[in-house]
Order: structure tokens, then C-alpha cells, then sequence
């Protein structure tokens, strides 16, 4: 008797019923390594869908659907000189929309608006990539009621062109994710744009971010995304970019500001990297931009996990960021911490990646200077926080 398997035909195959069809389509949609590596999404996941929808006619329409929920479009140079075809906006329902604006196009920057009009009751995570933002895409205007993660990248200026004194609202809006925005232009959005379920911020910063044309002092500049909407926000994740940030820097004086005002704050993750030890770099041997973070999360709150993640390019790595890690939880109040998770990313120095190895438990244990570790693990012990450490890369000659 033959197996079960080897009897099944492809007849089998395309009668399953649509609704599993579109399960699978949507579960291969799911398979991602990294929601940033959009690269990696268009040569993977959109390939195998494409494909499956390739299959046969029953697997067109639910691959089709799930394929076009994600739309990508670059709005360049020559965009105006061609065919705009918006036709398949018109036809599948849209989710996920990521657009990429040069600046000073009045085709390209209209095409987007009538993109985004037409997406507008469907669309659920929008990213936009443009040096001068229109507030006007948020308008009552283009009814964005659906949209429910925002993503801002490169944003150095933001402006009003129709609107006058109406105010955009995105009332569904849970999610924020800012990068290489200027924080005069992300302060100018945060109180122009009321987001009233806005409970979790990301925002990628460095002195790029900090000063610019527009507000070249200190007393002009504030990180109105955390002061203005912090009274709500349950999760913040900073990813500062550079090393050697300390306490008397104006950035992080500014984040500490914005950090004090998130009253409801319940999870802070926190990315940040160690160039100690390196040859050939004259670094701070001290980590100094963790403690004044950690120190500004109002006491208050009901703050219960705290995640890190360092970045670090050498074996003295470890020691400069748990010495980091240990003196913020020491001089810091949080009487309702009960989760710390960090991770160490390993990178190498010579090509600047780290390598997807795991480290277990026992080889961290070795790596590990034994007085800062168990120090650290007896202040966990000692106010019943559970720690979990992590290590990701490879230990090479030229990082250890």
C-alpha cells in the first residue's frame, strides 16, 4: 500500500478552501528576520509570495491580496516623466505603505498625495522618507482613521501648505518610529499632530539629529515627541548612534527631560555602543549615557521591564557596559522593576558586522568579569529583579 503522502495530487492542493489559503499567504507574510531589512523582505517574502500566487489560479486571488497589502514606492528625480498607474492602489486594499520623497517635487510630492488618498481608509502602517515633511498627509482631510504605525525617516523640517488652523488627527495611531529625523522638525510634528493612543515610541538619535539650521541653540530645541506625549506612552526604545555620549551632553539632557515626563512609562529599551578597547580608537573607557536614562524614569510609574542592548567591539566591552548597567540600577529608583533583559551584539572591527552565533550560558560565565556579574546579579537577587544576558557574535583576534 502506498503512503498516504505519495497519493495526494495537486488537485488536493488547489481545493483548499480560501479562508486556509489566505492563512498561509498571510503567514508567510509574517516570516521576516528584521521588519528594517526591507531588502531582505522584496528577495524573500515578496518573492515566495509572487510565486505561490504563480502556482495556480485558485492560489492568485488570496497570494495575490496578501502580496499587495505592502506597497513600496520611490518617488525620484524622473518620476514625473512617467506613467503614473495607480490602478492597483484602486483594486487590493493596501496595509502597509512605504514611500520615499525627494524634496522640492511638486509631481512627485502630488502623486503621493493622491497615493495616499487612495489608500487612506485601508492603509495601517505608513512609512514615510522625506527631508521636509507636509503635515497636510495627516489631515481630516485624507481620513488616515485606520492607521496605526507611523514611521518618519529623514525628516529635517516640517510645514503646512492647505490646512491653516485645522489640526490632523490620527486617533488609531498606537506606534511611532522616528530615525535620522532633526528634533526641531519631530518637536514641530508632536504638537501639531494629536495622537491620542500613542503609547509606544522609537527614536534613533545621534548629533546629526540634534542641531541643525533651524534651531542652532539649546534653549531653542526639546524632544516634544516624549514631552508632549509622554503622559500616555507605555514603551520607549532609544537608539543612540554614538559613543562617548555623557551626562553633560545636550542630547542627552534633552532625552533625560523627555524621559521624565512619560508617567505611564512601563517598558524603556535602550540600544547603545562601547568602541572600549578597540586598537586604534582613543574612546572613553567609561559608559556614561546609561545612568542619567535610566535615573530620569519618574519613580512613579508603573515601570516594570528594562531592556538594553550593547553594541560592543571588543572583550573590555563587557566590563565597561555592566559597570554602566550596575551604577544606573544602584543610584536609580525603580521600585517596580521585576524584568531586565540585555543583550551584547559582538561586533567585529575590521569589517563592522557581528555574526549570528548565540552564546551559551557557561561561555558567558567565562567571559565575564566574576566581580561585576555577581555583583550585579546580587542586586537582582537582592530586590527580587530577574536578569536575562545575552551574546550574540563571534570572539575573533581582532575583537578580544
Amino acid at each position: 500500500m502506498a503512503p498516504l503522502h505519495a497519493r495526494a495530487s495537486g488537485k488536493a492542493v488547489r481545493r483548499l478552501p480560501p479562508e486556509l489559503l489566505s492563512d498561509i499567504a498571510a503567514f508567510v507574510d509574517q516570516r521576516r528576520s528584521d521588519e528594517d531589512d526591507v531588502e531582505w523582505r522584496i528577495q524573500s517574502v515578496f518573492q515566495d509570495l509572487r510565486n505561490a500566487a504563480a502556482t495556480c489560479r485558485a492560489w492568485r486571488g488570496p497570494f495575490s491580496r496578501q502580496l499587495m497589502q505592502e506597497l513600496h514606492v520611490t518617488i525620484g528625480r524622473w518620476t514625473e516623466h512617467k506613467t503614473r498607474d495607480l490602478s492597483l492602489a484602486r483594486r487590493y486594499p493596501i496595509h502597509r505603505l512605504r514611500v520615499s520623497l525627494v524634496r522640492d517635487k511638486t509631481a512627485a510630492a502630488k502623486f503621493f498625495f493622491d497615493l495616499l488618498s487612495l489608500t487612506r481608509s485601508s492603509v495601517k502602517a505608513l512609512c514615510v522618507s522625506q527631508e521636509e515633511l507636509v503635515l497636510d498627509l495627516f489631515a481630516i482631510k485624507y481620513d488616515l482613521q485606520n492607521l496605526e504605525r507611523l514611521e518618519l525617516s529623514g525628516i529635517e523640517s516640517c510645514r503646512f501648505e492647505w490646512l491653516g488652523h485645522m489640526r490632523p488627527v490620527l486617533p488609531k495611531l498606537t506606534f511611532l518610529k522616528c530615525r535620522e529625523g532633526r528634533f526641531h522638525a519631530l518637536s514641530h510634528f508632536a504638537r501639531h499632530v494629536s495622537t491620542p493612543a500613542l503609547v509606544k515610541i522609537e527614536l534613533k538619535c545621534g548629533y546629526n539629529q540634534l542641531f541643525d539650521h533651524a534651531s542652532p541653540t539649546r534653549e531653542a530645541l526639546e524632544v516634544e515627541l516624549l514631552t508632549c506625549k509622554g503622559v500616555r506612552l507605555k514603551e520607549v526604545s532609544l537608539i543612540l548612534e554614538d559613543d562617548g555620549l555623557d551626562a553633560s551632553s545636550t542630547i542627552i539632557k534633552l532625552l533625560v527631560e523627555g524621559l521624565q515626563a512619560c508617567k505611564s512609562l512601563r517598558i524603556f529599551r535602550l540600544s547603545v555602543l562601547s568602541y572600549a578597547g578597540c586598537r586604534g580608537r582613543n574612546h572613553s573607557q567609561e559608559l556614561n549615557s546609561v545612568r542619567p536614562l535610566v535615573a530620569a524614569i519618574p519613580s512613579y510609574a508603573p515601570f516594570h521591564t528594562l531592556c538594553i542592548n550593547f553594541s560592543i567591539y571588543a572583550k573590555l566591552g563587557f566590563e565597561v557596559c555592566l559597570v554602566a548597567l550596575l551604577k544606573s540600577l544602584q543610584t536609580s529608583e525603580l521600585p517596580r522593576l521585576v524584568d531586565i533583559q540585555v543583550w551584547f551584539h559582538m561586533f567585529d572591527t575590521r569589517v563592522g558586522q557581528k555574526e549570528a552565533v548565540v552564546w551559551s550560558k557557561t561561555k558567558i560565565d567565562s567571559q565575564l568579569n566574576e566581580t561585576t556579574w555577581d555583583e550585579l546579579k546580587s542586586w537582582c537577587d537582592k530586590e527580587n529583579v530577574t536578569i536575562d544576558l545575552n551574546v550574540i557574535g563571534r570572539l575573533t583576534k581582532s575583537n578580544g
